[in-house]
């Protein structure tokens, strides 16, 4: 199914469009990411020097982002834990787990809150829980 196919008759976007999004970021492969993304998305970050995190604006910031994270790791994937639609907006929380190059595994809870515009993703936010040693 494409994207286009995977709104509703309100153009909220569909679970099942959600759930293509999620196998292409736990693909880490940014070639299969970016067709959900508008030309002028906006992605923020988890950290960053702003209050938003780190801000990337734009389909080949997006990209080089995310090919920036895949890159310091060996692999990256979110399992989702809940998935709530409410219009052109989509709360996914998640379980985040890394392993990086040197072995290590990580895992944290996250939540993105995604908006959309006909089927695409127009703005991404990312939020993470803070895990101290």
């Amino acid at each position: 199914m494409s994207q286009q196919a995977a709104v509703v008759a309100d153009n909220s976007p569909s679970l099942d469009l959600i759930n293509q999004i999620n196998d292409a970021f736990n693909s880490n492969d940014v070639s299969a990411i970016m067709p959900f993304f508008t030309d002028d998305a906006c992605f923020n970050t988890t950290r960053g020097p702003g209050v938003e995190g780190s801000t990337y604006q734009g389909k080949k910031a997006i990209a080089e982002a995310f090919q920036a994270l895949f890159d310091s790791v060996e692999t990256v994937r979110w399992e989702p834990t809940d998935v709530r639609i409410a219009g052109d907006k989509v709360y996914c929380e998640y379980m985040r787990k890394a392993r990086s190059k040197d072995g290590d595994e990580t895992e944290w809870m996250t939540i993105d809150v995604i908006s959309f515009r006909d089927g695409l993703i127009t703005q991404k936010n990312s939020y993470t829980k803070v895990r101290n040693a």
